[in-house]
C-alpha cells in the first residue's frame, strides 16, 4: 500500500492535511484515501469506512495492525510450545515424522521465526525413537550437525 500511495504521490497525506488545505490538496487526500481503500480487504475496509481523512484511515489500520501483531506473537507461542514437545512416536516413520517436524517449522517461519537448519537438524536426531540410536550416534559422529542440512540429514 506504501508503494501505491508514493506512485500517486499521496503519501505526504498520511501524515495529514494541512488547515486551510485548498481544494487540489483535498482532491488529493481523497484519491490517497481511494487508493487505501482499493488495497485493503473487505473485512477491514469495513472498519475504515468512516474515515473521511488519509490520517483518520491510517490511524485505525494502525491500531488494527497492532492487534494483528498480538494475534501473530501469541500464535507462534503456541507454535513454538509444540515444536518442544514432538517427538517421534515407536509407530511413526521416519519419513512421516520429518514431513511433520519440517511442516511445523514452516508455520513457523509463516509467522516470522527464524529457525536455522541445524536447530530443525539437532531437535530431529535429539527427539527420533530409541529404535534409531545407533544411526542418530553414527550420523552425530560422521557429520558436523551444525552444517548438516534438513535435506541431508
Amino acid at each position: 500500500m506504501t508503494t501505491n500511495l508514493k506512485v500517486h504521490n499521496v503519501w505526504s497525506f498520511v501524515d495529514g492535511l494541512q488547515r486551510g488545505a485548498d481544494e487540489v490538496v483535498r482532491k488529493k487526500d481523497q484519491l490517497a484515501l481511494s487508493q487505501i481503500y482499493q488495497g485493503i480487504d473487505y473485512s477491514v475496509f469495513e472498519k475504515i469506512a468512516n474515515a473521511k481523512t488519509t490520517k483518520e484511515a491510517c490511524d485505525i489500520l494502525k491500531l488494527l495492525d497492532k492487534g494483528v501483531e498480538k494475534a501473530l506473537k501469541f500464535k507462534l507461542q503456541s507454535l513454538h510450545r509444540e515444536y518442544e514437545r514432538y517427538k517421534m512416536s515407536n509407530s511413526e516413520t521416519v519419513e512421516r515424522y520429518f514431513s511433520r517436524v519440517l511442516n511445523l517449522v514452516n508455520k513457523m517461519k509463516v509467522y516470522g521465526e527464524d529457525i536455522p537448519d541445524s536447530k530443525v537438524v539437532e531437535k530431529i536426531l535429539r527427539t527420533m525413537s530409541m529404535k534409531f540410536d545407533h544411526v542418530m550416534t553414527t550420523i552425530i559422529e560422521s557429520h558436523d550437525t551444525a552444517t548438516l542440512s534438513v535435506a541431508e540429514l
